[in-house]
């Protein structure tokens, strides 16, 4: 997973990036993340979009924006976190705010696994911390 993360990040910062996993409705991001996830999909998505392959993504755009203070890496981490507030290929929330769990992931036929183990919880609780509010 590190080693896809690493690779992902070289595109999206040579801007050869694809997000067809998160839509970039909710904010425009100076950066194009289709291509990342593209290659995200390519990669990971003929199982399913998984809680924590979103956050190890979200973990690592949020910190780039902190080190180097750019708005368009910022605008890159909200666009990935809101794969959890239902801005993904099933347009579905993965968490729930009513219970506090996330959801377990999206399969390749975009219907929702319902199941919310402690780890997809976990994961998501953790990105909600990093991003401060939900």
């Amino acid at each position: 997973m590190q080693k896809l993360f690493i690779i992902v990040c070289i595109f999206i910062l040579f801007g050869c990036a694809d997000t067809s996993g998160v839509k970039n409705e909710v904010i425009e991001s100076p950066i194009n993340l289709s291509h990342a996830f593209s290659l995200v999909d390519s990669m990971v998505v003929e199982d399913e979009m998984i809680a924590y392959g979103f956050n190890s993504l979200y973990h690592g755009m949020k910190t780039l924006a902190n080190i180097t203070n750019e708005q368009k890496y910022e605008l890159a981490a909200e666009n990935i976190f809101s794969w959890f507030t239902g801005q993904n290929t099933a347009d579905y929330s993965m968490y729930d705010i009513d219970s506090g769990r996330c959801y377990d992931g999206i399969n390749a036929e975009n219907s929702i696994n319902m199941n919310s183990g402690a780890e997809s919880t976990i994961e998501c609780l953790s990105a909600i911390q990093m991003r401060g509010k939900i």
